[in-house]
């Protein structure tokens, strides 16, 4: 919690100024958006973990609507085991 983390995602939908996301090892978090608007299915958000589930939004990228999530997670698992010292 406190942390500032990068969240790629897919985007599930948006209720006011909250959006329902799953991330790519299929964890569901809840986004307090900045802005309201998001143009595509697969974001990159940047923000503050508020609590389990929960991220507060300071910054996005867009990913576009195909974006493949199992490769992304099975990069991320590499990059945090096996590969980590190529990530430091």
């Amino acid at each position: 919690m406190g942390r500032n983390v990068l969240l790629v995602c897919k985007v599930e939908s948006v209720e006011g100024n909250r959006a329902n996301v799953i991330a790519s090892d299929g964890g569901r978090v809840t986004v307090s958006l900045k802005q309201t608007a998001i143009d595509t299915q697969f974001v990159e958000f940047e923000g503050t973990v508020e609590a389990p589930n929960q991220l507060r939004e300071t910054d996005r990228a867009y990913f576009g609507g195909n974006f493949d999530m199992t490769t992304y997670n099975d990069l991320c698992r590499l990059a945090n085991a096996d590969y980590a010292s190529l990530f430091a």
